[in-house]
């Protein structure tokens, strides 16, 4: 499917699953017609550090090389493309002026920072005409998706672990659609085939994963994508199924507060007298005794 639904699909879903806006789009089919300014260098790099880079040969044909040290990455190349780099992953042959595959994915990230985050892309389309195409469409996705990225409102992260914004124009239908007249108009889309949207239509969407997700993942007999009152939208037993996934765990009733019986105050317990204390104490007294004794005695005798 993607070359990094790998990575991508073992994050946690949150709520940025979006289509984009009517300006977006629009910037995004105005990017479509222009060109980006492809670098194309006719060396060869096999041997170097690069992730991916292109190389153009003497018969104008594109060769394309991977570090081995970085193949966990299964790229096919990588370009400079107004303002961004974009690396490709190519499905089929690739020769200017006759592109034959109408898949490709491909990765982004603003230039000249190559510590900014990067973004997955995925094309299916019915046509490319040849390599500058695919690079004029690589370069509105990127510009899309930074514009996506910009208004999230919780940031995409720079690092790990990192979010794939995707974007996602369905197949082009011969006559450009605004609705839907039977089934046949409407396409599953989004990284995680979630969406169910018009022939044409743009969507960005993260590689995320959520476990309602499984729901639009069914067999047709069970899900279905389709047209309902000039619109597309799943049908009544996946949302259901979704409804089902997403409801809330019912919070358990807390029991009644009971107010804890105080802890009584222990008394000190009563010490015994040292013996030495004792003494002292027995010798004052016998002291006492005696100096009264002795007062009685002389006061009896001047008596007499």
């Amino acid at each position: 499917m993607l070359a990094l639904s790998a990575f991508a699909f073992a994050y946690s879903d949150s709520a940025q699953v979006t289509q984009l806006a009517a300006g977006v789009k629009s910037a995004v089919d105005t990017h479509f017609g222009q060109n980006p300014g492809i670098l194309m260098v006719p060396v060869d790099y096999t041997n170097t550090s690069f992730e991916g880079h292109l190389a153009l040969n003497a018969n104008d044909r594109i060769h394309a090389y991977v570090n081995t040290q970085l193949s966990d990455y299964d790229l096919d190349g990588q370009a400079n493309a107004s303002g961004f780099l974009v690396r490709y992953k190519k499905f089929g042959s690739i020769a200017l002026g006759n592109m034959t595959t109408t898949k490709a994915d491909l990765f982004c990230r603003p230039l000249p920072t190559l510590s900014n985050p990067e973004y997955q892309i995925y094309f299916e389309t019915e046509t490319l005409q040849d390599f500058t195409d695919l690079m004029q469409r690589a370069a509105a996705a990127c510009v899309s998706l930074q514009q996506w990225v910009a208004v999230q409102p919780t940031p995409v992260p720079t690092v790990q672990p990192q979010l794939f914004p995707q974007t996602t124009p369905s197949p082009t239908p011969v006559v450009v659609l605004t609705r839907c007249e039977t089934d046949l108009d409407c396409v599953i889309g989004g990284c995680s085939s979630q969406l169910c949207i018009l022939k044409g239509e743009n969507d960005v969407t993260t590689c995320e994963w959520a476990d309602y997700y499984s729901c639009f993942q069914r067999d047709s007999a069970r899900s279905t994508c389709g047209c309902s009152n000039g619109k597309c939208a799943w049908d009544k037993n996946t949302l259901d199924c979704v409804a089902a996934a997403q409801a809330a765990t019912p919070t358990p009733t807390a029991a009644p507060t009971i107010a804890p019986t105080p802890t009584p105050t222990p008394m000190p317990t009563p010490q015994p007298v040292p013996i030495t204390d004792s003494i002292v104490i027995i010798v004052a007294a016998l002291l006492v005794f005696g100096a009264a004794y002795y007062a009685y005695t002389q006061l009896i005798g001047k008596k007499r």
